[in-house]
């Protein structure tokens, strides 16, 4: 599935199986192309388990406004690939527990990369944290790149490259 969104003014993409009786996400390996014009923002919205595993999420255009990626539910964005270097803003918020497991971000010499991992505090062995194997490539990134971690276990097996970024934190 593609979902091309380059020629828009901006792009929300609600992937919700609220209304399905199929066993995959409703984005489940699709790869969705943000807008490809000036100040057109792109957020995708990911409510439901499975709603976007193994997701890859395009945006090409240095001067949009911003990348927003929101995974509410258990596996939501699991094994999803987010490509947004040289952007303005990308944003990442990881709810659930395995909200975001085993997630790459790739987001060289963006403006502001910013990821909020909320953990449950489950210290069960069986579940993990809502940013498992995280992977973040930043450098270079102009402003900021932050990695907030709530909760226990919240970022377990975090890896964040941003060699030469501004501010990190």
């Amino acid at each position: 599935k593609v979902i091309d969104g380059a020629n828009a003014t901006s792009l929300t993409v609600l992937c919700d199986d609220t209304l399905s009786t199929w066993q995959y996400g409703a984005c489940e390996s699709a790869h969705i192309l943000c807008p490809y014009r000036d100040d057109a923002p792109c957020n995708v919205v990911c409510d439901h388990r499975d709603a976007c595993y193994d997701l890859e999420v395009t945006l090409e255009n240095e001067n949009a406004p911003f990348l927003y990626l929101r995974c509410s539910e258990a596996d939501s964005c699991s094994h999803t690939n987010v490509y947004g270097a040289r952007n303005d803003t990308i944003g990442i918020d990881c709810v659930a527990t395995d909200a975001c497991d085993d997630i790459n971000v790739t987001a060289h010499f963006a403006h502001n990369v910013s990821i909020h991992c909320h953990g449950d505090g489950d210290h069960n062995v069986d579940s993990y944290s809502s940013c498992v194997a995280l992977n973040v490539w930043a450098e270079n990134a102009t402003n900021t790149v932050q990695l907030r971690c709530d909760g226990d276990y919240s970022c377990y097996g975090v890896n964040v490259y941003a060699e030469y970024a501004h501010h990190v934190s």
